[in-house]
């Protein structure tokens, strides 16, 4: 790989400059691996061979690294994927989204629950004009809303996924795309919110959880 390769590789896909690292990586340290009188590279330590397992460690760390790199690519472009989705939404407004569920440590629309759009929330409010605010909150609970739909596309109705835990639970994200879309989330938020994470007894709490699922497969 030339060094315009590597350029073409960052400008485009920051995915294959770490594919490339990975690689150059593993050839030293197999090139080490299989040097004469090194039978592990963690013994010559003990051997005292100071430099070979201080470049052994080195290629270690950098091999995690560009590993821990790529993850990071592949999970930020899952997000980016997902909101090429919403082509309604202008280009700036989506990348302001993305950048602040990436600060937030969000990877994927399916890992946003009540306390990230908190988060999300707190954010926004950094911007200046409610109509704006609201604007991207709205924009924000749509697209949630879209890939409980996504998820539950190919499955039967009554494939439910649905499982007790003790945190906030907020119907408008219900991970059942029909009980979901019928709620507001602007409209009586407090009520819409069923915090299982407050202190109790666990045996109380979840017949609760029962009693708000068996409600919700209610027909309204």
């Amino acid at each position: 790989m030339t060094l315009m390769h590597l350029r073409i590789a960052v400008w485009y896909k920051p995915e294959r400059l770490l594919e490339y690292i990975y690689f150059r990586q593993t050839i030293i340290h197999d090139n080490i691996a299989r040097s004469e009188g090194l039978a592990s590279l963690p013994s010559a330590h003990r051997k005292g061979d100071e430099s070979r397992y201080n470049l052994w460690y080195t290629n270690q760390r950098g091999i995690q690294k560009a590993l821990d790199l790529k993850r990071g690519c592949m999970a930020k472009s899952l997000l980016h994927k997902e909101l090429q989705r919403f082509p309604d939404v202008p280009v700036r407004k989506k990348t302001r989204i993305q950048n602040i569920l990436k600060d937030i440590g969000i990877n994927s629309l399916e890992e946003l629950g009540y306390e990230e759009r908190e988060k999300y929330l707190r954010e926004i409010e950094k911007l200046k004009g409610n109509l704006l605010q609201k604007s991207y909150l709205g924009e924000l609970d749509a697209m949630k809303l879209a890939s409980i739909k996504w998820a539950a596309e190919g499955k039967a109705a009554s494939d439910w996924n649905v499982r007790y835990s003790e945190q906030k639970f907020f119907l408008p994200y219900f991970p059942v795309y029909k009980i979901a879309k019928s709620f507001d989330p602007e409209e009586d938020r407090e009520i819409l919110l069923w915090d299982f994470s407050v202190k109790g007894y666990k045996t109380l709490k979840r017949q609760v959880f029962k009693v708000l699922l068996f409600i919700c497969r209610l027909p309204a």
